[in-house]
């Protein structure tokens, strides 16, 4: 085959004519891959984060939210950014059943610190699953009869400025400072509860339940988880210079 000198000339033109990407363009794509890398890195996250505080709410519960830690670029350039972002602080459920294959969605909130629960069909093996909430520092537990002592020793091993409180399936509606050992002092009766409808105040001092004496807030909690929803409770109350008797239909959570 003869090449003519004209074909050779037109080849050239042809190659001088294609000209590569300019390097910049390329820096420009490995820019704009490395933010959409990024973005998932953060953003994923906390789209579970919504989800399931959405799914808490589902369930008639309530969270709150914290600050999320800022997003660290790199561990040796120990450079942060913060996005905005929120981490949830505090779970209650006290108005739903929980089980325990529910628990492993806890995974989703590292930095919770406080959680309720009502479960009577949570088991010892469903409630160690918080042992991995290492910020964790207050447990209630509602209504869960099948939770032992050897969850409750695990827990506290693994966290141990863990505080655990329990409650059996009645409500009476009055909150009390626990740590006070020689009295039983009202500090607060929540709306729709039955010592609110009954007409216990803050600051009443309940003696006794039923005949049983009432020393503190433990003793009352104790003696609660003998009954059942639907059950009625006398309590005397000293108000004051008066002392009063209630009688409150329990109810439940």
């Amino acid at each position: 085959m003869i090449v003519t000198s004209s074909a050779h000339e037109t080849a050239g033109n042809q190659r001088r004519g294609m000209r590569l990407p300019h390097p910049g363009w390329f820096l420009l794509a490995a820019a704009m891959l490395l933010v959409m890398y990024v973005g998932l890195l953060v953003w994923l996250p906390q789209r579970r984060v919504d989800l399931f505080a959405n799914e808490v709410i589902a369930l008639n519960g309530k969270v709150d939210f914290q600050p999320a830690e800022p997003f660290r670029w790199s561990s040796w350039i120990g450079y942060d950014i913060n996005l905005g972002f929120r981490d949830i602080a505090t779970v209650s459920l006290m108005h739903s059943k929980i089980s325990d294959a529910w628990l492993e969605r806890l995974e989703v909130a590292p930095r919770l610190r406080a959680l309720t629960l009502r479960g009577p069909d949570v088991t010892d093996a469903g409630l160690v699953r918080v042992a991995g909430l290492h910020q964790l520092e207050s447990l209630m537990l509602i209504d869960c009869p099948k939770v032992t002592s050897a969850s409750e020793e695990l827990l506290l091993r693994n966290l141990p400025n863990l505080r655990i409180e329990y409650r059996g399936p009645v409500l009476l509606g009055v909150s009390c400072n626990p740590s006070e050992s020689e009295s039983c002092i009202v500090g607060h009766t929540p709306e729709n509860c039955p010592a609110k409808r009954a007409g216990i105040l803050p600051g009443d001092v309940i003696q006794t339940m039923n005949g049983a004496p009432i020393p503190n807030f433990p003793t009352l909690v104790k003696l609660l988880a003998e009954y059942k929803p639907g059950d009625t409770v006398s309590l005397d109350v000293q108000r004051g210079n008066q002392s009063l008797k209630f009688e409150i239909e329990l109810q439940g959570w």
